[in-house]
């Protein structure tokens, strides 16, 4: 499954980040921000797939790769051993994920 969002520039993930710890117009309960390089910041809480919704497992049955398709940088999201039906899926989020503090990003 591809995990799939805007495309947002660092400043202006910056302003969202601000938004959602601020309570600004932009806020939403939940958010969901992965870097895709230092300068571009996958937003997937506007528009995104079900791929946002998998959780952090520090025994993953899937794996986050970064994919260059084309021209642009894509986020896969592959198993890495059988699942069974009733299984959630999961991943390590270890490659770039955001928290609560703006000041760690600037």
């Amino acid at each position: 499954m591809e995990y799939v969002g805007e495309l947002l520039p660092r400043d202006m993930f910056l302003k969202r980040m601000e938004e959602h710890l601020e309570g600004g117009p932009g806020r939403k309960r939940h958010y969901y921000f992965m870097a895709v390089s230092p300068h571009e910041i996958l937003d997937a809480s506007r528009k995104g797939n079900f791929a946002r919704f998998l959780n952090h497992s520090c025994e993953p049955n899937c794996q986050l790769q970064k994919w260059v398709v084309g021209n642009e940088l894509r986020m896969g999201i592959f198993t890495t051993r059988e699942v069974s039906a009733d299984e959630e899926l999961c991943f390590d989020y270890k490659i770039d994920r955001y928290g609560y503090k703006i000041s760690s990003y600037i």
